[in-house]
C-alpha cells in the first residue's frame, strides 16, 4: 500500500510539474498580449493607461481565484477518501469487551497466573509471545528481563487487558481476567509505562489521575515512595507546580518518578513497572525499591528492566527470549541454569562470561 501511494504521488507530482509551466506561460502570454494591445490603443488615443492597469489587476485576481478553486477541489476529493477511512475506524468493533454476565467477585488479592498464553499483534499466527506459563503469588516481586523486542512489555500489557491473549488463560486469584469487569480489574492495577506520560496542569492534577480526591498526606506519601518529594519540595508551589504540555519543564527522571507516584497513590494490588526507572539514578532507584518493599508488602510487583540490578532481589525472574520463557528462577538459580542470563550479567558487570556448574 505504501508503494502504491508513493507511485500515485509521484505521478500526480509529475502531472503538476508538467502543467504548471504551461499554465503560467499561457497566463503571462495573455498579459503580454493585453499590454501590447492596450499600448496600441493608448497610442491611438482611444484608451486610458488606468484601464490597462485595472485589466491586468482583475486578470490576476481571476487567475488566483481559479487556482484557489482548483486547490479546494483537490482537498474535497481527498476528504471523501479520508471520511471513508474515519468511518471504517469508527465502525471497527472493540476487541476488549466487558464480560456478558460479570460475576460478583471478591476483592483482588494479586495472585497472577499465565497458562500457555500466546499473543499476536497481526493475528496471522506470527506470535510475539509463545506458550508463556508462570505463577506469581500475591506479594511476590517478579522480574522480567531479555533482549530488546523479545516481548517483555507485551507480556505485562496483557495483565490489565490492554490486549487480549489469542490463546491460553491469564488468571488473577484463580479467575480468568476476562470475567472481571474492566473497571474493577484496572482499579486493582498500577501501571507505569516505559514512556512516562504527564498531562498539562499541576502535579496535583496528575496525581489525581491515579486516585481521585487523594489527600495531601496520600500525595506526599506516594511522592516520597517514588523519590519525587525531594524535587517537588524545591518548587515554591510544591504540588501546585504547573507542568507544561509534554512535561518539557521536567527532566526524564522527574517524569518517571511522578509517573510512579501516580501509580503508588492507587495502593494497587498489582504493580507493573515497565522499564520505568531507565532515567533514574541508582540511588533514587534503590530508594524506590526499598519503598515498594516497605510500603507495599502485599502488592504483587512486576518489574520489566534491561538492568539486572533492578531485578536481582526478585522472588522470581523470567528470562524472555524470542517471545518465550527461556528460563525462570532467582538470580542465583539463573546464574547456574541460564546462559542468556549469564551473558547479560557478565556484560553489565564489565566482566568476561563466567562458567558455572
Amino acid at each position: 500500500m505504501n508503494d502504491f501511494l508513493m507511485e500515485r504521488n509521484l505521478s500526480a507530482e509529475q502531472v503538476i510539474l508538467s502543467l504548471m509551466p504551461i499554465i503560467l506561460f499561457v497566463v503571462n502570454i495573455g498579459m503580454v498580449a493585453g499590454i501590447w494591445m492596450g499600448a496600441i490603443k493608448v497610442n491611438a488615443g482611444s484608451l486610458q493607461i488606468g484601464v490597462i492597469l485595472a485589466f491586468i489587476n482583475y486578470l490576476n485576481i481571476m487567475m488566483n481565484g481559479l487556482m484557489s478553486s482548483s486547490n479546494v477541489l483537490m482537498q474535497i476529493t481527498r476528504s471523501f477518501t479520508s471520511a471513508d477511512r474515519i468511518g471504517q475506524v469508527l465502525d471497527t468493533n472493540i476487541d476488549i469487551t466487558e464480560p456478558a454476565n460479570p460475576a460478583s467477585l471478591p476483592e483482588i488479592r494479586g495472585e497472577v497466573e499465565f497458562k500457555d498464553v500466546n499473543f499476536s499483534y497481526s493475528k496471522n499466527g506470527e506470535y510475539v509471545l509463545k506458550n508463556i506459563s508462570f505463577t506469581a503469588k500475591s506479594g511476590e516481586k517478579i522480574g522480567i528481563i531479555g533482549s530488546t523486542g523479545c516481548g517483555k512489555s507485551t507480556l505485562v500489557k496483557l495483565i490489565p487487558r490492554l490486549y487480549d491473549a489469542d490463546s491460553g488463560e491469564i488468571l488473577i486469584d484463580g479467575v480468568n481476567i476476562k470475567e472481571y469487569p474492566l473497571e474493577n480489574l484496572r482499579k486493582a492495577i498500577g501501571f507505569v509505562p516505559q514512556n512516562a506520560t504527564l498531562f498539562s496542569g499541576s502535579i496535583e492534577d496528575n496525581l489525581f489521575f491515579g486516585k481521585e480526591q487523594a489527600t495531601n498526606e496520600e500525595m506526599e506519601h506516594a511522592a516520597q515512595s517514588a523519590s519525587a518529594l525531594e524535587f517537588i519540595d524545591r518548587f515554591e508551589d510544591t504540588f501546585a507546580h504547573e507542568i507544561k504540555q509534554g512535561a518539557t519543564n521536567l527532566s526524564g527522571g522527574q517524569k518517571q518518578r511522578l509517573s510512579m507516584a501516580r501509580a503508588f497513590i492507587r495502593e494497587p494490588k498489582i504493580l507493573i513497572l515497565d522499564d520505568s526507572t531507565s532515567a533514574i539514578d541508582a540511588i533514587s532507584e534503590s530508594a524506590v525499591q526499598q519503598a515498594i518493599k516497605r510500603n507495599h508488602p502485599e502488592t504483587t510487583v512486576f518489574i520489566v528492566s534491561a538492568k539486572i540490578s533492578s531485578l536481582i532481589d526478585a522472588d522470581q525472574i523470567l528470562v524472555i527470549d524470542d517471545g518465550m520463557v527461556a528460563a525462570k528462577g532467582t538470580h542465583q538459580d539463573l546464574l547456574v541454569a541460564s546462559s542468556i542470563y549469564r551473558d547479560i550479567f557478565a556484560t553489565q558487570n564489565g566482566k568476561e562470561e563466567v562458567s558455572y556448574e
